[in-house]
């Protein structure tokens, strides 16, 4: 009949770590410290490296845009006829069209305060923003909250991002007047009246509108336009301004290769190139983090190995006992690696469980300092790595711990006692 540590071997093997509290606190204390250290130093090279390109990668990789500096921005300019049949080479699907952008100062509602004007043509098409990013310029497509639909404003309508929209109107209520003014080369100024119909919501965080401490509005607001409104407008109203081309094509490297090519005024918005650039940033950063790792396994196997021998040391005599009793070789092994097994496990749950809590405080702490939105995230490739160190460590250890407590030398250590 066996005996009861033979029939629940992982219930003995906790009721043996307990009881051995004093010689597994070391041991425990360098695992959980080690695991950890690998853990967060994984976590914090990928939350970095998401959070750095996380806007790249939400961009639409077919989108290109470009655009040239204009006057009077209802002349399409013969850039875009050569772009589309450029496109319309590669790709005989290509989507494309082309509009006209402003800036203005918001001047009535504070001094910080920039509105990016979009005359968008008639006709159902995609509207895209473009964004200005350290990691590289992308364009996001602009989606509606409320109101009439960006292809489907009258003349004199407008549609405005959400944030501005707040700050022009606190009740939220659909139509608002605004006033918007135009500047021109003689800094004279015309104001355009429109009325608004429609919400979109923020491109991204850092085109949004708050108010600033002198109680004005500051930031950069989006403004959409129907193109009719040129129409009315001298071409002095419209001292400087924007020629901005949208194309919608498979082969995004091939056009923006060639807008980059036709003409040095011509200033190219590619998501595709702006996320092959982010790749080789992230591949390196990845194999950076491979090395470091491996450095951390042969640190941590030293350590593991010296804490196991300690940990062996103290439980000498209560190997020899058991042996003198009858416990054969095969007994022991199984104990060991059991309980070896058990506390390894639990020490690198708990390592899961400290650097999750430590990253969730770092988190809070970015976002109460420093107002960012930091996103704490790991890679499919750490998170194996982790899993296949972990579980590598803990089955070589523990076979390495069982197969030791089989070589303490009975006999001789008895006598010493």
């Amino acid at each position: 009949m066996k005996k009861p540590e033979e029939q629940r071997p992982f219930l003995h093997a906790a009721k043996m770590l307990r009881r051995n509290l004093k010689s597994y606190g070391m041991l425990s204390v360098t695992i959980i410290l080690s695991f950890c250290l690998l853990l967060a130093y994984m976590i914090l090279v990928d939350s970095n490296l998401y959070n750095q390109y996380k806007a790249i990668f939400s961009a639409p990789r077919e989108i290109v845009m470009a655009y040239q500096w204009k006057y009077k921005g209802a002349e399409t300019g013969e850039e875009y006829y050569q772009l589309k049949a450029a496109a319309q080479k590669a790709d005989p699907t290509v989507q494309s069209y082309s509009y006209f952008g402003y800036s203005s100062r918001m001047v009535q509602y504070g001094s910080n305060l920039i509105a990016q004007l979009y005359f968008l043509p008639s006709g159902e098409h995609p509207v895209y923003n473009l964004v200005f990013y350290p990691s590289g310029n992308f364009a996001l497509p602009v989606e509606l909250v409320s109101g009439e639909k960006l292809t489907r404003l009258g003349k004199n309508q407008a549609v405005v991002n959400e944030s501005f929209f707040r700050a022009l109107c606190p009740e939220g209520e659909l139509p608002v007047a605004l006033s918007i003014p135009l500047m021109d080369e003689n800094e004279v100024t015309t104001m355009l009246s429109v009325q608004v119909v429609g919400v979109c919501s923020d491109i991204f965080s850092d085109y949004e509108v708050h108010w600033g401490e002198d109680g004005r509005a500051e930031g950069i607001c989006s403004i959409f336009l129907s193109q009719e409104v040129l129409n009315d407008l001298s071409q002095e109203n419209l001292f400087i301004g924007q020629s901005i081309y949208w194309f919608c094509t498979e082969e995004p490297e091939a056009l923006a290769e060639f807008a980059s090519g036709m003409n040095s005024e011509m200033v190219v918005h590619a998501a595709c190139k702006a996320q092959d650039a982010a790749l080789i940033q992230i591949r390196a950063q990845t194999a950076a983090k491979g090395n470091f790792t491996i450095m951390l396994l042969i640190l941590l196997g030293i350590n593991l190995y010296s804490s196991f021998s300690n940990a062996l040391n103290d439980r000498k005599y209560e190997i020899g006992i058991k042996r003198a009793l009858g416990a054969s070789p095969g007994q022991i092994v199984r104990q060991f690696l059991t309980e070896s097994l058990l506390l390894m496990g639990i020490n690198i749950l708990l390592s899961v469980v400290l650097v999750t809590e430590g990253l969730a405080l770092y988190k809070l702490y970015r976002f109460l300092a420093l107002g960012e939105q930091w996103t704490v995230w790991m890679s499919p490739y750490s998170a194996g790595a982790f899993a296949i160190c972990s579980i590598t460590l803990t089955v070589v250890f523990s076979v390495l711990f069982a197969w030791q407590s089989t070589q303490v030398e009975i006999v001789r250590y008895l006598k010493g006692e």
